[in-house]
């Protein structure tokens, strides 16, 4: 009764392995039949978002760089989503944001051009993917779409799309929330 409550409250087999000083493949064994089943509902990346992706690394390569968040913001505005739309409709286009993100080196002290990641360094791409995932879950929603993209990418610590928007005169918190407004609206009215 006692394993049962507590798988049900959430402990994990090797917590009830621990309390009865069994090994957690023992406790599994013998209390799966116990465990609440889990149900989980897998996340689908949307053929938009995986667009906007492809478009994000062909960015990336073409600038010579490991894609980062304003490659991001430059995928989803080659788009035609609705993420894209409501850039479009605040001066974001794809070809002022690419000539910030070009413009976004950092001079260095013997006078040339860098950027924050270049080729071979880390990208922030994966760490944008797990953040619009959880977006997107915390929503309620099975898909991962562009909206999710760009709510993680403008929330990304690279802060490459961030700085992009704010070069375009775009706030990206008022951008945040008004994408995140609209998707709990849209969640509400479904």
């Amino acid at each position: 009764v006692h394993v049962g409550r507590a798988l049900a409250a959430g402990r994990s087999f090797s917590d009830v392995g621990r309390a009865l000083g069994i090994s957690r493949q023992a406790a599994h064994r013998r209390f799966r039949d116990l465990a609440p089943a889990r149900r989980r509902d897998p996340l689908v990346a949307t053929d938009a978002a995986r667009r906007v992706v492809r478009l994000a690394q062909a960015e990336a390569l073409a600038a010579g760089a490991s894609p980062g968040s304003e490659h991001v913001l430059l995928g989803i505005l080659r788009t035609d989503c609705e993420a894209a739309r409501a850039l479009r409709f605040d001066g974001v286009t794809p070809e002022r944001a690419r000539a910030c993100v070009q413009s976004h080196g950092v001079r260095t002290p013997d006078g040339e051009l860098s950027h924050a990641r270049e080729a071979g360094h880390s990208s922030s791409l994966p760490r944008i993917l797990k953040q619009a995932a959880r977006v997107a879950l915390r929503r309620g929603d099975r898909e991962l779409d562009p909206d999710s993209l760009l709510l993680a990418a403008v929330a990304d610590p690279d802060g490459g799309a961030r700085r992009t928007l704010t070069a375009l005169s775009v706030e990206p918190e008022s951008l945040r929330l008004r994408r995140g407004t609209a998707q709990r609206s849209a969640v509400i009215n479904a």
